[in-house]
């Protein structure tokens, strides 16, 4: 649960109250960079995308539209489809 922090961290100090932000591209390439710029660990990393895939999993349950029409694929550059 502590690694979806990483994500909120984010939308906080960038002024947005959902990670539905995340589902648009110009927000995600932002987030991007921002794990990139603090270097974070692979596996955190790993259990971050992890946790907002969850997230977007259980959204249609829980009535929470998010934007994402699918969930993050996890790869080495981390890019979203």
């Amino acid at each position: 649960m502590s690694s979806i922090k990483i994500a909120y961290r984010f939308l906080a100090e960038n002024r947005y109250t959902s990670l539905k932000a995340l589902s648009k591209p110009t927000v995600w390439e932002a987030f991007k960079e921002y794990l990139t710029n603090n270097e974070y660990a692979k596996e955190t990393l790993m259990h971050c995308f992890v946790a907002i895939n969850k997230v977007i999993e259980y959204a249609t349950w829980h009535k929470i539209p998010l934007g994402f029409t699918r969930k993050i694929r996890i790869t080495k550059t981390s890019t979203q489809s």
